[in-house]
């Protein structure tokens, strides 16, 4: 499957009762809806480092990583709202380019 999502601004959260090496990814990015681009937020389930991109996010009840991940996602809303770049953040440059209607 072809890459649709480009995460410009991106924190891991530790996950908490799922096995070792489990994190969430709060991110913020360029999603491709067919050909269409779009900025969105998103959560990702992470094990061992690698995006498991079919898996949607959950939290175990009675931990506060629901909290946390959600104080993240705030955090980076407030970061693209108020233009505040980081470190580590990727800048993401989308060209729209119209297609010609050949005559």
């Amino acid at each position: 499957m072809p890459k649709v999502y480009y995460p410009q601004k991106a924190r891991l959260v530790d996950a908490t009762g799922h096995a070792p090496g489990t994190q969430f990814k709060v991110s913020y990015g360029l999603e491709y809806w067919d050909e269409t681009p779009h900025y969105v937020y998103k959560v990702q389930m992470v094990y061992n480092g690698v995006v498991s991109g079919r898996r949607s996010p959950s939290y175990l009840k009675g931990t506060d990583d629901f909290q946390r991940v959600n104080e993240t996602m705030q955090e980076i809303m407030y970061e693209v709202d108020n233009n505040i770049i980081k470190p580590d953040d990727k800048m993401i440059i989308v060209v729209n380019q119209a297609k010609q209607k050949e005559e």
